[in-house]
């Protein structure tokens, strides 16, 4: 049995979609126009591990697609995002609507502000990466009125050769607690 932590307002049938020309990271969001996934570290995750699922299609017309799971250290109303690499991995999709996945599970503990796990599968069009453990990250727990959230994950893509025929849609993104 799992319990949905919290998840992007998307779906296959309204999925976020990124592209066009450019080689900076476009990442993607709900929506609610939120690019940051939130993670309450409350009691019920707070020293457990949870799961994160992202999964969606890709289409470039030429060159390498890099997709980037990452954590926010510092997820502010008032300030710039902080962002820090948890898995990230690259392929050559070579057609249209090529398929990924990444799974991640990772702990947090608020007592230390330290947030660690290993991508435990990352499906990039159809070829499929083996486990690696996350390097551990110092994250600010400490709400505050100009913090909305605790720690918060974002979800992007990195085309290596700028078209506007390149387009990434994200149908899934969520944090599962399982149990």
């Amino acid at each position: 049995m799992s319990h949905t932590i919290v998840k992007f307002d998307i779906s296959a049938s309204a999925p976020s979609i990124v592209g066009g020309a450019g080689t900076s990271i476009k990442r993607f969001s709900d929506r609610t126009n939120l690019s940051d996934l939130l993670l309450p570290f409350g009691s019920t995750i707070d020293g457990q591990t949870f799961e994160v699922y992202a999964s969606g299609f890709i289409s470039t017309p030429a060159g390498r697609v890099t997709y980037v799971v990452q954590a926010n250290t510092n997820p502010s109303l008032t300030e710039a995002g902080v962002y820090v690499d948890l898995a990230r991995g690259s392929n050559i999709p070579g057609a249209s609507d090529v398929p990924f996945h990444i799974a991640l599970v990772l702990m947090g503990h608020s007592a230390t502000g330290k947030v660690q796990g290993w991508v435990e599968s990352m499906m990039l069009g159809g070829v499929s990466f083996p486990k690696k453990a996350t390097t551990p990250l110092q994250i600010n727990f400490i709400r505050t009125d100009t913090h909305i959230a605790p720690f918060s994950l974002a979800m992007g893509v990195i085309f290596e050769e700028s078209a506007e025929e390149n387009r990434a849609a994200l149908t899934e993104f969520r944090a599962v607690q399982k149990g």
